[in-house]
């Protein structure tokens, strides 16, 4: 995402400074609840930055990508509300990497964080 100000008068005094703001602010306020069966597959769409995973009970298994076209400095949150006994994240896009990945069991109760950096295509873990 990027933020852009616009002086729109090139005379700025204290009485008539003025800009303009071009683009969106996001906040955490985009999120998908999910209720994941064994097997299951969630693509993060773009722009969610929180997914509780709420499921029935233990899963044996699962995958969530990453949204696929994240912003410079993004941060997702993932949380489940059960037992992911194998927990898999991938790349919502070709060529993006994953710095810290996670495989493997997600317990109860357990999330985790990553932020995207546009310049490298990477995502970063940070909780």
């Amino acid at each position: 995402m990027t933020l852009q100000i616009q002086h729109t008068d090139d005379t700025l005094t204290p009485s008539s400074e003025r800009i303009r703001v071009v683009g969106a602010l996001l906040s955490n306020a985009a999120y998908s609840l999910q209720t994941p069966t064994t097997g299951f597959n969630i693509q993060m769409e773009d722009g969610v930055q929180v997914l509780v995973m709420n499921p029935a009970g233990t899963l044996s298994g699962g995958t969530v990508v990453l949204p696929p076209n994240p912003w410079d400095g993004q941060i997702v949150n993932v949380s489940t509300s059960r037992l992911i006994a194998a927990f898999t994240l991938d790349v919502g896009t070709p060529g993006q990497l994953i710095v810290g990945n996670l495989s493997g069991p997600l317990a109860a109760s357990e999330f985790f964080q990553f932020l995207y950096s546009a310049p490298t295509t990477t995502w970063f873990r940070v909780g």
